[in-house]
């Protein structure tokens, strides 16, 4: 039922260029790093060994362009890194820990809030 919901959610008339979008997005996103990989190492074979990382890097990546264009992610290169230490610290800001003792985690949010 779920799978179910989520195609005709996600893939019906109306969404079917964004999902075609992202697709295009993620796999350019892989080529360049397997071609980035071959010049480096000479070598088609690559391990992965964090699995978080990958999604961070390239599934979250062609998200993020699918959704605001690629704009985003050129005029802020450090964003997606941001986003990720803020969401290991959103939950100080869920707790409403004042400002003066998360201040770190504040000034993160804003970076990313105004990078949107």
């Amino acid at each position: 039922m779920t799978h179910n919901n989520l195609v005709k959610g996600l893939l019906q008339d109306r969404l079917e260029p964004a999902a075609a979008q992202f697709m295009s997005y993620f796999a350019k996103s892989l080529e360049d790093e397997q071609r980035m990989h071959e010049m480096i190492f000479g070598d088609r074979w690559r391990d992965e060994t964090d699995l978080s990382r990958f999604f961070q890097l390239y599934i979250i990546s062609s998200l993020i362009k699918t959704l605001f264009g690629g704009t985003l992610l050129e005029d802020n290169p450090d964003f997606l890194h941001k986003l990720w230490e803020y969401d290991e610290k959103v939950n100080k800001l869920i707790q409403r820990f004042p400002f003066f003792w998360v201040r770190k985690t504040y000034k993160i949010r804003d970076s990313v809030k105004t990078a949107v």
